[in-house]
């Protein structure tokens, strides 16, 4: 099996029948008008271990086979791997991501996600955004977090990148020590498409589920956009979700904690109605309910 048919294979698994994406009001009004929704580059998300998880248990893997490894070619493959992977896990290509939960009204995603008193999340069947995801080139994948999925992918990932760049072989144009180098290079974009699925299971409750891009290498050329973060500029990508009436097919708003939670949720009922263009049809509009005072 080659790196990139791995990789795939952890896209293919089917998610709930509705995937819910949080955010603010503002947000919630930025992305009915430009029919979008930001995909945040990897390594700017709140989780500050964002794709490290991923990298140390692959470093992990890599030195136990290292201390297992019968030759000395084997060796070398793997020595060189676990150097590269301590250099590419902070500056390689940019992989974008958008994320989508199981859960529309999970108080930790409140807090986490949406300003105090000012939140939504909005529901989408998964079918149409795997189908925004074939026209583009993004893909839908469940995110991983206890050790006993992640250790065997990880697992997994490491026996095959190492085993293509066995067939692929040194590079005669590369230094000696870093020959294998561009093999590794060439799996670069399914590593990061595996790691960006690998969270820290104090992550768990959020039933994670993200819209994965494909790896950006040319940061001049691609149209990335950049919005302010508290202490960095974040690059982001543009993720088209309408559909053929170019409007968003929106199932279900549910309205967080506020004060005003029947003023709020009518407004925002009528909002999406109006972008939708229909009073009536599967669209439901409800309050958390969640007695969480922030005000």
């Amino acid at each position: 099996m080659r790196p990139d048919e791995f990789a795939d294979s952890l896209y293919r698994e089917s998610p709930p029948p509705t995937l819910y994406h949080y955010t603010s009001l503002p947000g919630l009004l930025g992305i009915l008008r430009s029919g979008t929704i930001w995909a945040s580059e990897a390594r700017y998300l709140n989780d500050s271990a964002e794709l490290i998880h991923a990298f140390n248990l692959m470093t992990h893997e890599v030195r136990r086979r290292l201390a297992a490894a019968p030759g000395a070619d084997e060796q070398e493959v793997l020595r060189q791997f676990g150097e590269w992977i301590e250099i590419r896990s902070a500056r390689g290509p940019m992989v974008f991501v958008a994320a989508f939960t199981q859960h529309g009204n999970l108080l930790s995603q409140w807090r986490g996600y949406c300003p105090p008193t000012g939140g939504v999340s909005f529901g989408l069947a998964s079918a149409h955004l795997a189908a925004a995801c074939a026209s583009t080139n993004f893909a839908l994948g469940r995110c991983r977090y206890v050790p006993a999925e992640q250790v065997p992918l990880i697992t997994n990932l490491v026996e095959v990148v190492t085993a293509f760049a066995t067939r692929t072989g040194p590079a005669d144009k590369a230094h000696p020590n870093q020959s294998y180098h561009p093999s590794f290079a060439l799996s670069e974009e399914a590593i990061l498409r595996v790691a960006v699925l690998m969270k820290n299971v104090r992550f768990q409750e959020e039933a994670e589920w993200r819209i994965v891009s494909r790896a950006v290498s040319d940061y001049v050329g691609t149209k990335i956009s950049y919005r302010t973060g508290a202490s960095m500029l974040v690059p982001y990508l543009e993720f088209s979700v309408t559909n053929m009436d170019r409007v968003i097919p929106i199932d279900d708003v549910i309205v967080g904690p506020t004060p005003h939670p029947e003023a709020a949720t009518e407004s925002v009922q009528r909002c999406v109605a109006q972008h939708m263009q229909r009073k009536h049809g599967p669209l439901t509009s409800q309050y958390c309910s969640i007695p969480y005072r922030s005000w």
